[in-house]
């Protein structure tokens, strides 16, 4: 099993979490994609990891251009993609990993909860810090018949929703509905 979060390597993300995850499922791994903009935090991450023997089973793959070919390889080798972040405004890679058809778990804080919570057959949440209730959520990802690939199904169709050419008509439609055609943009 191979859990992937995509997020710079920083306390807020709280990565710390997976490699305690990671200590506990022995027959896993976790992949970390990003830029690290705290090097301490790395080596903590790394020593923490060695101190679990389960250092051989993170990797670090450093930052990847959005929608490259490196990352979108990153998404669709995942099992889950899981996101324990303390605070976070919105998630892109949320959307990311739902576009490459991957069940997601995430932390239930500010914009990132709000966005799972729009689409609760695509994500599974948890309390940020609760690493039992992270345990739960991926074991149910894995544990219940037809889970993952429902998640994977209503994430697709969440993603759809979230496309720029979308985005864009919904703006123009909006602006459209509050200002009459008398006065220009």
């Amino acid at each position: 099993m191979t859990v992937l979060c995509v997020a710079r390597i920083d306390r807020q993300k709280n990565q710390m979490m997976l490699v305690e995850w990671l200590g506990r499922h022995p027959e896993a791994s976790v992949r970390l994609v990003g830029p690290v903009t705290q090097p301490d935090y790395r080596a903590e991450l790394e020593a923490r990891a060695a101190a679990l023997g389960a250092g051989g089973r993170l990797a670090f793959t450093g930052a990847l251009k959005p929608g490259s070919a490196e990352l979108v390889a990153e998404y669709r080798g995942a099992d889950v993609f899981a996101l324990p972040s303390r605070h976070e405004p919105f998630g892109i890679v949320v959307l990311e990993a739902w576009a490459a058809g991957v069940p997601v778990v995430a932390s239930d804080v500010g914009g990132l909860g709000r966005l799972c919570a729009a689409h609760p057959a695509a994500a599974l949440t948890f309390p940020s810090g609760d690493a039992a209730a992270l345990d739960a959520a991926i074991g149910r990802v894995f544990s219940e018949p037809g889970l993952r690939s429902s998640m994977v199904e209503a994430g697709k169709e969440a993603a759809k929703g979230y496309d720029w050419g979308v985005l864009a008509a919904k703006l123009v439609d909006f602006y459209g509905k509050i200002c009459d055609n008398t006065h220009p943009f």
